[in-house]
Order: structure tokens, then sequence, then C-alpha cells
């Protein structure tokens, strides 16, 4: 067949088609039918090429702390995975994780490089991991208009307008954590508090010197230096101040290090502990804890079937198949929430610069995190600061993954000896 007769089926082709589509000329009276406007995209800016979002992460993952921060890494990608199956941030926006590993001799030196690096290719850090590499750009972040979400909860961050912490402080779980255990009490017992030289730890120690000005039920806190005596000798003291309740303000290494010491020499002590502790314990340390330890922390136990805790283990489950559930991957989710809100909001007020979402960062109001974490208030000042802890117990045979059995959310009537810690960030 020539090309002239394939080019006249052609036309005739699309002439019944044409013909077949066109309405016929009557009246109707059918709905009308308007296109919807598509929305506005904001414009280029740090972080944002008007197709994609670039959120920044720094933090040792091969280093001394590589394995916690790699945990709450994989919480990270977890969030942003579930986003971006759903097409991104407001359904239509990717978010893509620039990472830094800052493990090696000099964590805060390499992190003030790393920030340098990238911090004009991201629109803000979803992700800092540790304490002093927090430290090390928090005041360049400030400088530049940048939010940083911190992996710690120093208390004295918290009203910080450059970080946005998630949950109660490391004071907040110590403090209301020896109120909870102090509540029935009737008796004079003697209240012991393990500490480290720690930075976590040292706010802990704040949180539960605090408790023991505040509570009536707590006459004395006498403090054993683990970094000074060593583990070994702290146990020994504990016994011959004849500790009947201690408090265990440490990082998670050695928290779980006091645990198993008390576990292996069988001490019968009532031990609390903060939302750091590495979960779940050995099978040994579990079996002696199971009635004597309290774990405080803001956070439900993993296999809680509140939105938030059901969402991170589906995301989990499907995304970071490898990780192990902990406290970390908990906390690294959850983090992600105030971000998200962030970029939305931004979005749909269609700006998304820096200036912007600084702006809206210092009103961010309460987030719904399907009760994975206590939103902070940023609109409500120190009152807005997440006081309230979930006590849990350990419970070997409960079946969670982290040995955890929730029993109640406490906030102590006297936490507002906190905000002594909270005025001093402002």
């Amino acid at each position: 067949m020539s090309t002239a007769s394939r080019c006249a089926i052609l036309a005739v082709a699309l002439a019944v088609v044409a013909a077949a589509c066109t309405p016929p000329t009557v009246d109707s009276d059918g709905p009308e039918v308007v296109p919807v406007p598509r929305k506005a995209a904001p414009a280029r800016t740090s972080g944002f090429d008007t197709t994609t979002f670039r959120v920044g992460v720094i933090a040792d993952l091969s280093g001394p702390t590589g394995a916690a921060n790699r945990s709450v890494l994989a919480g990270v990608e977890a969030y942003w995975s579930t986003v971006n199956s759903l097409g991104g941030v407001d359904a239509r926006f990717p978010v893509e994780l620039v990472v830094r590993d800052v493990g090696g001799p000099s964590p805060a030196a390499a992190a003030v490089r790393a920030y340098a690096e990238i911090q004009s290719d991201v629109a803000v850090f979803a992700l800092v991991g540790g304490t002093a590499v927090v430290d090390a750009v928090r005041q360049l972040a400030s400088e530049d208009q940048i939010l940083v979400v911190p992996s710690t909860r120093q208390s004295t961050w918290a009203n910080l307008e450059t970080l946005l912490p998630v949950g109660s402080s490391y004071a907040a779980e110590a403090f209301s954590g020896l109120a909870w255990m102090a509540r029935d009490d009737s008796e004079a017992d003697t209240w012991c508090v393990a500490t480290d030289v720690s930075l976590v730890g040292e706010d802990q120690r704040v949180g539960a010197l605090l408790a023991a000005q505040e509570l009536d039920a707590i006459d004395d806190l006498v403090t054993i230096d683990i970094a000074v005596e060593g583990v070994v000798v702290a146990v020994d003291q504990m016994s011959a101040l004849a500790c009947q309740k201690l408090w265990v303000a440490t990082d998670s290494l050695g928290a779980v290090a006091v645990l198993n010491e008390l576990a292996a020499r069988d001490v019968d002590i009532d031990v609390g502990v903060g939302g750091e502790v590495v979960l779940p314990l050995s099978a040994a340390t579990q079996t002696w804890a199971d009635g004597r330890l309290i774990v405080a922390t803001d956070a439900p136990s993993w296999g809680d079937d509140a939105a938030g805790s059901v969402l991170l283990r589906s995301a989990f489950a499907a995304y970071v198949p490898d990780a192990r559930p902990d406290p970390w991957v908990r906390m690294g989710f959850a983090s992600q929430y105030p971000v998200d809100v962030l970029l939305r909001t931004g979005t749909l007020n269609v700006d998304v610069s820096r200036g912007a979402l600084w702006a809206i960062a210092q009103g961010l109001g309460p987030i719904n995190t399907g009760d994975l974490v206590a939103s902070f208030d940023r609109s409500g000042g120190i009152e807005g600061i997440p006081r309230e802890i979930s006590v849990h117990v350990i419970d070997p045979i409960a079946g969670d993954p982290l040995g955890l059995r929730f029993v109640e959310r406490f906030e102590s009537p006297a936490a507002g000896a906190l905000d002594v810690l909270w005025d001093g960030a402002l």
C-alpha cells in the first residue's frame, strides 16, 4: 500500500473517532466540569530544586557511638521511605537524605567540616547525631538559620530556637522516674544515684538532684561516680551504703554495665533508668530485673497498638528489615514528625526558604505523632516542653522485642522544678 493510501485511511479513521467523540448538539442539564488548578510549587531554594527536598544527616556512624546513631538513622530512613512511597511531602516532593559520617578520632571537628560541605545544599538537618556533634554545629546552624534535629535530648537544648528536639529531656526522665518510684513511699529509704562523666549522665543527675530537693519522700540522695570508682567498686559502695533505691544516671553503655553487675551479684535493690539504656537486656539481667527495674522513657513499648507505633513497625519491616528493634530506631522515626510538618507547611505556604521554615518552627504547636512521642508545643514556651514519661517494667515473657511492659503515663506534680533548667536555655 502506498504512503498516500495509508495517510488517506488514517485521515478517515481520525475523522470517525472525532465524530464519535463529539457530543450531540443538544441542551444538557448535566454538571459543568471545572478543571482543578494545579497546586503552585515553591520556588527553588537551599535544599529544594522544585522537585525534591534534600535534608542533611551528620552523625558518628562508624566510631564509638556508631551503633546507636546507625539505629537512629534507620528510623529516619524508615520515616522518609514511608513518606516517599506516598509521593513525598504533600504527596508531591520526595525527600532525599544527604548523609555524612563523622566517626573517627575527632567527631566534632569532622562535623564542622561536614556542615560546611553540605549546608548550602540542604533545607534542614533532619539528624545530627551525638551530643558533641550537635554542640559543634548548632551555633553555625543558628547563624545560617538552619534548623537541626538532635539525636540527644539535653535539657539545656529544649528552648534553643535552632534545635527541634522531640520528647522529654534526660533530666525530665530522671525527675519523673524518681517521683514515680517514690510515689507510695511512707518509709525512709536510702536513695542513691550512679553517675558518669557523660553529658547524658550529667543531665540525668541534675534531674535526680532536683527530684531529691522537691520530693518529700527522698530525704537524701547519695552520689556514686562510676567514672571514678569503676562499676565493680561502685556496686560495692551501694552495698556498703545499703542503697535501697537507685537511679542510674549514666550513658547507655554505663547503664547496662551497672545493671549487669547488679544482676551478677543478685543485689536486691529497686532501680530506675532512662530511655537511653540498651534494650533488650541480656536474658540473665532481664531475669534479675523483673520486679526490680523500671524504664522511664518518653515513648511506648515497641508492641504498643497506638497509631504511631503501628506505623513505625510497618515502616521498619518494609524499609529497614536488617535493623534490630531498639529505642534509637523508635526515636529516629519519631524525630522526623516536626521536619515533615515544617516542609509540608512551607509547601502549602509556597515558600520553603530557610527564613520561612525558621519562622514556622518558632511558633510550631503540638504535633500529632500517634502517641509515639510527646510533642513540643513551641508556641507555649516553657509550658510547652514535655514533662510526662511512660513507665515500663521489665517483663521477659511479655513478648515485646525490647523486653518491656507498659505500666502508665506519669508526670510528677512537682515537675515545674525543671523550669530552672529550661529558663537557662532561653
